[in-house]
């Protein structure tokens, strides 16, 4: 960056991979956009609690999506609003916000997932869910011949 370069900040206070700010700027950064700078911190609050900061930051350029000119502002603000992506579903930019949203979900559903034990024996497979009642468990183990 240089003197006198204008920079939009975008923030918020979550982990900065949980943050949609940072899908914000990877989407922003796949369109041709800046990265000027990140940092993520964790400050000690006079109560004594911890808090967490995302910090992006891009220059105020523009980008061309699609033959279209648009800022950072712009951008920021079309692909938060999920109206705009509805009404222009084959738009770069709602793309972009469909990946994301889609991501969140995936992500959350393998957070809450328990994961699956594989069992193999010659040219038998098996799989085991920490759920399976113990004698599902046990007839599997047994047609493995483990």
């Amino acid at each position: 960056m240089n003197i006198g370069d204008k920079i939009h900040f975008t923030r918020d206070d979550k982990h900065p991979i949980e943050s949609i700010q940072t899908d914000l700027m990877v989407a922003w950064s796949s369109c041709g956009g800046e990265i000027a700078n990140y940092r993520h911190s964790i400050e000690k609050m006079p109560d004594g609690t911890n808090r967490r900061e995302v910090v992006w930051s891009t220059k105020d350029i523009n980008v061309i999506i699609q033959g279209e000119e648009i800022g950072f502002q712009e951008f920021r603000r079309r692909f938060y609003d999920k109206d705009w992506c509805e009404a222009n579903p084959e738009h770069a930019i709602s793309y972009l916000a469909a990946f994301s949203a889609n991501k969140r979900q995936a992500m959350a559903l393998i957070k809450s997932s328990k994961p699956f034990a594989q069992i193999r024996k010659g040219n038998k497979i098996a799989f085991l869910h920490p759920d399976d009642s113990q004698a599902k468990k046990e007839f599997i183990l047994r047609e493995m011949g483990v």
